[in-house]
């Protein structure tokens, strides 16, 4: 594969020339806060709500939407969005989880994945919301995250799903790593049924004073892109890590560390973005899984940032990434 070559890897941040362009003609942002604490939540906040605004302009056709509550285990209700086909039809089970560095995001912000996921495979589609730092610190979002998978598992039938037509976990930033543990979590206690295909978007996958020492000489996205446009650089992730004050050494923050291996996981499709401070994250986490016998693919887009689909989906590289979301749907579920 050819993205599981290190040597390539620096190479995707040299910034895409139309991304670039969109940069240097874009309405500047309003100024951040004095308190550097406070920068990654505005940024982030500011691109959800021009996500928000471009998710009322999502073909919907065909797309039932529903709220739900899911009873955590020590009774908190945990936000849940339905989306089913609005004709009632039984199709796979798909459980999503958004970003927002978890410290910040709704279930909604996953809307675009559910919707082609109804659209094209007749899935009935959770996105879940999770307890948010820095009031509700590590690991609480994976605990959140495990009530809710238990929960669909529970209701699939009753929602309109048939997990015998499959079973898909997945994620992005944040999201993609309470996915990415869960995957370990139901394979180490051989779920019923089993998950079968993992969707990981731009995920964190080791904490980054837990780099083991081996892969470090190819761990350069931190520092290389600690300066990235857009809603995520360092200083965000550096500020999300003190808000959710994981365990960086723990398998459940770093599943790249997962201590029983990664052998056995369903198939897993990861997209990484050039300028991303995570990319490193997603191609280390790609190249271990390749090792351990997973079928795994990546789709690479060189030269953009962390989720610069949200405020810049005219780009041909988010087109592209419209189009490889599909098709990986497909493979996944195929």
């Amino acid at each position: 594969m050819a993205h599981l070559d290190s040597s390539s890897w620096p190479s995707y941040a040299e910034i895409d020339p139309e991304y670039k362009k969109f940069l240097e003609t874009a309405t500047p942002s309003s100024p951040l806060p004095s308190d550097p604490s406070q920068h990654l939540r505005v940024r982030v906040t500011m691109a959800m709500m021009q996500h928000k605004a471009r998710l009322q302009q999502i073909d919907r056709t065909g797309v039932a939407q529903e709220k739900h509550w899911i009873t955590a285990k020590d009774g908190h209700l945990i936000p849940a969005v339905l989306y089913k086909p609005s004709t009632p039809t039984s199709g796979p089970l798909a459980v999503l989880f958004h970003g927002g560095g978890f410290v910040v995001g709704d279930p909604e912000m996953e809307a675009p994945a559910a919707v082609t996921l109804v659209q094209h495979h007749n899935a009935t589609v959770i996105s879940v919301g999770y307890r948010l730092a820095p009031e509700n610190p590590y690991p609480q979002a994976v605990n959140d995250g495990l009530d809710a998978l238990i929960w669909a598992v529970r209701k699939a039938s009753s929602l309109g799903a048939d997990l015998k037509k499959g079973f898909l976990l997945g994620g992005s930033s944040a999201g993609g790593n309470i996915a990415a543990v869960l995957s370990h979590m139901a394979r180490d206690t051989k779920a019923s049924p089993p998950l079968t295909a993992i969707w990981l978007n731009c995920p964190l996958t080791v904490g980054f004073e837990a780099v083991p020492e081996a892969l470090k000489k190819d761990y350069h996205s931190l520092e290389q892109n600690a300066d990235a446009p857009g809603m995520f650089n360092k200083e965000g992730l550096v500020t999300a890590y003190s808000f959710y004050k994981p365990n960086q050494s723990s398998q459940l923050f770093s599943p790249l560390l997962w201590e029983s291996g990664h052998q056995g996981l369903p198939k897993t499709q990861l997209h990484v973005y050039g300028l991303d401070p995570l990319r490193d994250d997603s191609l280390l986490y790609a190249r271990e899984l390749a090792k351990a016998g997973v079928d795994t693919r990546v789709d690479v887009y060189p030269g953009v940032p962390h989720g610069f689909d949200f405020d810049a989906p005219q780009l041909q590289q988010a087109a592209k990434f419209r189009e490889d979301r599909q098709k990986a749907f497909q493979w996944l579920l195929g």
